[in-house]
């Protein structure tokens, strides 16, 4: 993060937009009988900018919107789903979108059972092919829907404290697991069948692999950097 943050910014050579909902809904005008998602498609594709910019990608509102197909939403409703913050990939969370919309669509209010369903649902099905961190991870971005839309529609998706309580269960958990992880990576030399007389023979022999290479020509500092520079191309 130090060298990043150290690397002198590069001049932006194009900025990305993406439509307002004003501009879908004038454009829509013309198509009556057009998805949403065929809106977005078909926007995209007559849309005219200049070199400095160019539109975002609308794969997972395209998706999102595939997967709301038959859900009674207004237009503006739908555009605001269709934003969600969520990882397209996961089939747990476009449910969940899905869910939280026909709920909604049907002006109730989404409760903390239907989240903690979604959740039991998630974890019996995923049960031995995730592991316990991205499962959680997962849920966490779950979690994080719910509040998403919170904000958007407070009568409508009421338990936000209930909801911010969980995720903060979850983070914990996700706490737990990379301080295990991290030290699983700490313990991970010491297994090493390696002796340490035949791990300073290697060391050795690099040491005249190198000289030869080099021709003796590289100062200590020199050599240093080199091998510094080495290092980072073999880690895994």
């Amino acid at each position: 993060m130090k060298k990043l943050f150290s690397v002198p910014e590069a001049d932006i050579q194009q900025a990305g937009l993406s439509p307002q909902y004003e501009q879908i809904e004038l454009f829509a005008k013309y198509l009556p009988r057009a998805s949403f998602s065929d809106i977005l498609v078909l926007f995209h594709k007559f849309a005219t900018l200049d070199g400095l910019y160019f539109l975002c990608d609308i794969d997972d509102e395209k998706l999102i919107a595939e997967r709301l197909k038959g859900v009674n939403l207004s237009m503006y409703d739908t555009y605001t789903f269709c934003h969600a913050p969520i990882y397209t990939k996961e089939d747990i969370l476009l449910e969940a979108i899905s869910t939280f919309a026909r709920i909604y669509s049907n002006n109730k209010a989404v409760g903390i059972d239907t989240v903690k369903d979604l959740i039991k649902q998630f974890s019996n099905v995923s049960n031995g092919n995730y592991l316990k961190m991205r499962q959680n991870e997962i849920i966490h971005e779950l979690l994080d829907l719910y509040l998403w839309l919170s904000m958007r529609y407070p009568l409508h998706f009421p338990h936000h404290i209930e909801v911010r309580s969980l995720q903060k269960k979850i983070e914990a958990s996700i706490g737990r697991s990379l301080k295990a992880s991290s030290k699983q990576r700490m313990r991970k030399p010491q297994s090493q069948s390696l002796k340490h007389s035949n791990s300073q023979k290697i060391n050795q022999e690099a040491e005249s692999i190198l000289t030869k290479l080099t021709h003796g020509r590289l100062t200590a500092s020199e050599r240093t950097r080199l091998y510094k520079s080495m290092r980072k191309t073999v880690l895994f």
